[in-house]
């Protein structure tokens, strides 16, 4: 009898979490779960022209994460980290990036960005190999130089 007791009490915890609490939200506190981090961008819009200079926004879930836009020329291999964003505490956050030079040359080219949350490794503005990798990414926008 005490064998079927620890092995229910076994049973209980494997399906419960070792608080007792519902494995569904993570502990026993009745808590739900955090929310994966997530970041978008919702300026400038897909298929837009840009400027040379331009702001990009968002929103980020946690205002507490780094934000980095990183902008890929998509005629190379390679992309350019952009200042870091400055995020405000409900989780929108705004960022100066710069699409090429003041070229005649680089008007017209495509361009795709990215707004990376907790990037894994430290990020500074300059050239870096496409994508870097973070806690999340929003989804790749195409936009084309003015």
């Amino acid at each position: 009898m005490a064998a079927s007791i620890v092995a229910g009490v076994v049973i209980y915890w494997l399906t419960t979490g070792i608080d007792g609490g519902d494995s569904s939200t993570g502990g026993g506190d009745g808590a739900a779960s955090p929310v994966p981090l997530q970041v978008t961008i919702g300026s400038p819009a897909e298929g837009s022209t840009v400027a040379t200079h331009q702001q990009v926004s968002g929103v980020v879930s946690d205002w507490r994460a780094q934000v980095w836009v990183v902008v890929h020329p998509l005629e190379t291999a390679d992309c350019w980290v952009q200042s870091q964003a400055v995020v405000e505490q409900g989780g929108a956050w705004s960022a100066s990036a710069q699409f090429g030079e003041a070229v005649p040359e680089h008007s017209g080219k495509p361009y795709e960005i990215r707004a990376l949350a907790n990037p894994r490794s430290r990020l500074s503005p300059g050239m870096v190999r496409c994508w870097p990798a973070a806690g999340a990414s929003s989804k790749p926008l195409r936009v084309r130089r003015r």
